[in-house]
């Protein structure tokens, strides 16, 4: 674990890397067991990487990677599971090469390759145009405007018993809720300000898109906000 970069000059096996900045590796990361979400972790010798940057390495097999910005591979993702809030490249952009074989790739905004699936009919899974730690938080945020509104709904309803009734209470009492609903209107106008510029990122996501330079083979499923394509037949990129 890490709060700023992990750099590797080699290759990462059966490891667990954590980094608040990138992690770059120069070789490959390979796990000994394949990366499927419905297995449980502690039940697969997979490598796992979670970073809050990105992360780069020339070649990635059974492995779960989450990235808080982009994943960069130089050749070749098989069997894996990979995730990242902004996009997913295998393969020098432009050159058709680079390849995505079997496991779940999900990204925000781009996911490309120059070959996606395999002549075998490997089942892929490529998806794009949803944002998963976004969603998370602001499914998170709304529950706690939810709290936050009921509890100013219960201040507001103090405060009106007691201007009806002024011998019920005392100053302190009135100036306690006073400054409560003042600080609960505060908090509730950040949460709303953040609220904005989660949805207002979460907005990018409507230009997401796959792209596919060369090939993409029978038995991948592509999805774009939500919508399935799934592929049959080997086809060219697009």
């Amino acid at each position: 674990y890490a709060t700023g970069d992990i750099h590797v000059g080699g290759t990462v096996e059966a490891a667990s890397l954590e980094a608040g900045g990138d992690v770059v590796v120069k070789g490959g990361i390979i796990g000994h067991g394949e990366a499927h979400e419905h297995v449980r972790e502690e039940h697969k010798a997979t490598a796992v990487v979670r970073c809050g940057g990105s992360c780069s390495a020339l070649f990635v097999e059974n492995a779960r990677i989450e990235a808080r910005d982009s994943i960069l591979i130089g050749r070749l993702a098989r069997q894996s599971e990979l995730t990242a809030s902004n996009q997913i490249v295998v393969g020098q952009p432009g050159s058709g090469q680079g390849s995505i074989i079997g496991g779940y790739t999900r990204a925000t905004l781009l996911v490309q390759a120059g070959v996606i699936g395999s002549p075998a009919g490997v089942k892929t899974r490529v998806a794009v145009g949803s944002n998963p730690y976004l969603s998370e938080k602001l499914n998170t945020l709304n529950k706690t405007i939810a709290q936050k509104a009921k509890e100013l709904d219960d201040v507001t309803k103090i405060l009106t018993y007691l201007a009806e009734n002024p011998t019920r209470s005392t100053p302190q009492v009135r100036v306690k809720a006073e400054n409560s609903r003042a600080r609960l209107n505060q908090e509730l106008a950040q949460c709303q300000r953040e609220k904005d510029d989660l949805e207002q990122e979460m907005s990018l996501a409507q230009d997401a898109k796959v792209v596919i330079e060369k090939t993409v083979f029978g038995n991948v499923q592509i999805e774009i906000a939500g919508k399935i394509k799934p592929v049959d037949l080997e086809r060219a990129g697009g």
